[in-house]
C-alpha cells in the first residue's frame, strides 16, 4: 500500500529526465547542449550482452560514462566513490556548490568531491569512519542497497515494503548486517536486487559495473505497488552427516528446492574402513513441510601393502604400512654401502617407487660408485677416462679406435638419444652406453610378457589351449594381423596370441595377454631378474632400459635349456620378423632369435646372436628425422666390431 505522504520513483524524477530516457538524445542537464552520442562505441560490450540495454540507458542519460574512450569495463568492480557520483547523476538535480572537507581521505579536487558531499547533506551515504569515507574501496552489495534505499527515503519516496521473508529465504542472509537488513529485504521485495545464485544473496561481494547499470535501471522503474509475492508458507530443510550433527540448514518456501552449496561431506575412516559420500537420503526438490535429509556413505574396506626399504645387501632399513594405492616416505636413516677396496658408494635413491602402492614392495637402496684412485683397478665397472663407455667384469678393453668411434657414434645421433648393451653370454663380460637409462619400450616390452607367459605355461599356471576373448578394450592401433581380422567377442588360443604376438608384434594380441596374466607377476619377474621398470596396473607399454632388455635375453637363454617350453618359445624368437640387427649384420650369422620394437617414441632392436659364441645386443634409441633403420643397421655393424675384438683378446688371454 502507497503511503499518501510519499511519492513513486517516476514521480520525483524531473520531466527532462524522463524524456531523456525515451527520447536518446536530449540531455538530462539543461546546461549541457547535448547527450553524448547514443551509439556506444565501447569494444568490450556488445547488443548480445544481458546487461547492454541497461549500459546503453545509463550511458545516454550520463549516469555512467566509460573507463576509458573506448572501454567500458562491465566486468570491473565500482568502488563507492563511482557509485555516489552515478546515484548524484542519476538525481538530475544541479549539484552546484556542493563540496566537503570532513573526510581526509576525500581531495578536494577529486572529480567525487562534489558527490560525496551529496550523498553525505542528503543522508544517502556516511563515512566508514569519523574521518574516512574509503571513495577507493569497492562497493558491496549490501552497501548498494542501503545507499539506494537511503536515497528514496530523501525523495519521500514509498520503501515500507521491507517484509523480511523473501531475505530468509536466502541460506547466507544472516551475513547482512543489521544496519542493512531493511533496505536489503526492501530490495529483494521489488526486484532490484537478485541473488548471485539460487538462494545465494551474497551481501559482502563486490559489484561489477554492468551489475549496477542494471540495479540503476531498475531504480528508475520502481513502483512501491509492484512487489513480488511473499509465500504463503515456508520450510525449515535441514542437512545432517551421519551422526545427526547440523552441517547446513536453510528456508524454502512451499513447493520449492533447496540447495547444499558447500563441499561434500565427510566422515572420518577408520582402521578397517573408508566412506565415501553416495548423496542424501532423500530428494530436496518440492519441499512441502520441515525436512532433515541425512547423508549417506557406502563402507569401503581397507587394504594395506607393507613397504619395506632394504639396503643394498638386504639387510631391513625400514618396514612401513600403507593403505592400497596411497604412498610412504621412507623416514629411516640414510642407506650407507662401507667403500671398498675397489670403490666409493654415494646412495641415490630406492630402485622402485613407494607412491600408488597396489601391492607388497620391496625397494633396495641404489648407490653410486666411484672408482678409488691408486690401489687396485675396479675391472667390474670401469670407465674409461676418454670416454663414457662401460666395459664391465673383464680385463678386455676396447681398442681406442673402436672406441672412439662407438663413442662418437653414440653421442652425435644426429638427435637421438642412444642406448645399448653388449653382453657375451658365456663369461659375463658386458659393454654399456645409456645402459641403465629407460626409453619408452615400443614392442620390445613384448618380449618379457612373453618369457613371463611361457614361464607361467611350464609352472603349470597357464595353458596354451586356454582361450581369451577379445574385448573392445583390447584394441589397439598399429602392428599386427588381428586389427585386420578379428571381431570383439571372437577367442584366440593363447599359443595363437603369442605367436602373432612374437612372429607379428600384434598390438591387440599383447593387450590380451597382458590382460589376461595381469601386471604383479611380470613384476617379479622383472625385479627377480634385477631389473627397476615394472608395469602398474594401468599400464601396457612403460619403460624398459637396455640393461633390462640384456637380462631378459638372458634369461630367455637359460629358459631354453630347462623345459620343452622354453625351447619352443625360443623357435618362435628366431623366425621372428622384422629382425634388423640380422639384416645389419648380413649372412654373417644364420641363427639370431630377436625381438625388435618401433613407434613415434622409441626405435629399438634386441638379439642373442649365435657365432663363435652366443652374445646378446641390445639397441635402444629415441627416434629423429632420417633414416632410423640405416642408424640401427651402424651401431649393429659397431657392437659387432665389440665382439670381435673381445673374441680376439680371449684368443689372446686364454685362461
Amino acid at each position: 500500500m502507497r503511503k499518501s505522504s510519499v511519492r513513486s520513483f517516476r514521480t520525483v524524477i524531473s520531466l527532462a529526465l524522463v524524456f531523456a530516457l525515451l527520447v536518446p538524445g536530449l540531455s538530462v542537464y539543461a546546461a549541457e547542449p547535448a547527450v553524448p552520442d547514443a551509439n556506444m562505441v565501447f569494444t568490450d560490450i556488445y547488443p548480445k550482452n544481458w546487461a547492454y540495454d541497461y549500459i546503453f540507458r545509463m550511458f545516454a542519460l550520463g549516469v555512467m560514462n566509460g573507463v576509458s574512450e573506448f572501454e567500458f569495463g562491465p566486468k570491473l568492480n565500482m568502488t563507492r566513490a563511482m557509485f555516489v557520483t552515478s546515484l548524484m547523476k542519476l538525481d538530475g538535480e544541479d549539484k552546484t556548490g556542493y563540496s566537503t572537507d570532513e573526510f581526509d581521505d576525500v581531495a578536494e579536487d577529486a572529480y567525487y568531491n562534489a558527490a560525496v558531499a551529496w550523498a553525505k547533506d542528503k543522508g544517502v551515504a556516511s563515512g566508514t569512519a569519523e574521518r574516512t569515507f574509503s571513495p577507493d574501496k569497492e562497493i558491496s552489495r549490501e552497501e548498494i542497497v542501503f545507499m539506494l534505499f537511503n536515497y528514496c527515503k530523501s525523495k519521500e519516496i514509498d520503501v515500507s515494503g521491507t517484509d523480511e521473508t523473501l531475505l530468509l529465504l536466502f541460506y547466507d542472509e544472516f551475513r547482512v548486517e543489521k544496519y542493512a537488513r531493511e533496505a536489503f529485504a526492501w530490495a529483494v521485495n521489488h526486484g532490484l536486487i537478485t541473488g548471485v545464485s539460487k538462494a545465494c544473496a551474497s551481501p559482502k561481494t563486490s559489484a561489477t559495473r554492468e551489475q549496477i547499470a542494471c540495479i540503476l535501471w531498475k531504480l528508475l522503474c520502481y513502483d512501491p505497488a509492484e512487489a513480488l509475492p511473499i509465500p504463503e508458507k515456508v520450510h525449515l530443510v535441514r542437512f545432517l552427516n551421519y551422526d545427526g550433527t547440523l552441517i547446513f540448514a536453510m528456508r524454502v518456501a512451499d513447493g520449492d528446492s533447496a540447495v547444499y552449496p558447500f563441499p561434500t561431506p565427510q566422515k572420518p575412516m577408520d582402521h578397517d574402513f573408508r566412506y565415501n559420500f553416495t548423496g542424501w537420503s532423500e530428494p530436496y526438490d518440492n519441499i512441502t513441510g520441515d525436512t532433515d535429509i541425512e547423508a549417506v556413505y557406502e563402507s569401503v574396506r581397507r587394504i594395506y601393502c607393507t613397504v619395506t626399504f632394504q639396503n643394498y645387501d638386504g639387510g631391513l632399513l625400514q618396514r612401513l604400512t600403507v593403505e592400497l594405492g596411497g604412498s610412504v616416505t621412507y623416514s629411516g636413516p640414510t642407506p650407507v654401502r662401507p667403500t671398498d677396496a675397489y670403490c666409493s658408494y654415494t646412495f641415490t635413491g630406492w630402485d622402485g617407487s613407494s607412491e600408488n602402492v597396489t601391492d607388497n614392495v620391496v625397494l633396495t637402496a641404489k648407490f653410486a660408485s666411484k672408482t678409488l684412485t691408486g690401489g687396485k683397478v675396479d675391472n667390474r665397472y670401469d670407465t674409461f677416462t676418454y670416454g663414457m663407455i662401460n666395459v664391465n667384469n673383464s680385463e678386455f678393453r676396447l681398442s681406442k679406435s673402436l672406441y672412439d668411434r662407438l663413442l662418437e657414434t653414440s653421442v652425435y645421433a644426429g638427435g637421438r638419444k642412444i642406448g645399448f648393451y653388449l653382453l657375451d653370454l658365456a663369461t659375463g663380460m658386458s659393454v654399456g652406453y645409456n645402459s641403465a637409462d629407460s626409453f619408452p619400450t615400443a614392442s620390445t616390452v613384448k618380449l618379457g610378457l612373453a618369457l613371463y607367459a611361457y614361464k607361467q605355461i611350464a609352472a603349470g599356471n597357464a595353458s596354451l589351449s586356454t582361450r581369451i576373448t577379445y574385448r573392445p578394450w583390447h584394441y589397439c592401433e598399429g602392428s599386427g594381423v588381428l586389427i585386420n581380422s578379428a571381431s570383439y567377442g571372437q577367442s584366440f588360443t593363447l599359443k595363437y596370441l603369442l605367436h602373432v604376438m612374437i612372429y607379428e608384434s600384434d598390438n591387440i594380441a599383447y593387450y590380451m595377454v597382458h590382460d589376461y596374466f595381469g601386471t604383479a607377476g611380470y613384476n617379479n619377474m622383472i625385479k627377480s631378474l634385477g631389473g627397476f621398470n615394472t608395469h602398474a596396473s594401468t599400464t601396457t607399454w612403460g619403460y624398459l632400459s637396455p640393461w633390462e632388455l640384456g637380462l631378459i635375453w638372458q634369461e630367455i637363454y637359460r629358459f631354453r635349456d630347462t623345459c620343452w617350453e622354453g625351447e619352443y618359445f625360443f623357435d618362435e624368437l628366431l623366425n621372428a620378423k622384422f629382425n634388423f640387427i640380422k639384416r645389419a649384420l648380413g649372412s654373417k650369422y644364420k641363427k639370431v632369435a630377436h625381438k625388435s620394437g618401433f613407434n613415434p617414441k622409441g626405435y629399438h632392436d634386441s638379439a642373442i646372436i649365435f657365432g663363435d659364441r652366443p652374445f646378446v645386443m641390445v639397441i635402444m634409441m629415441s627416434p629423429a628425422a632420417g633414416d632410423n633403420q640405416g642408424y640401427l643397421t651402424k651401431m649393429a655393424k659397431l657392437l659387432d666390431e665389440v665382439e670381435n675384438e673381445y673374441i680376439n683378446w680371449l684368443i689372446a688371454n686364454p685362461r
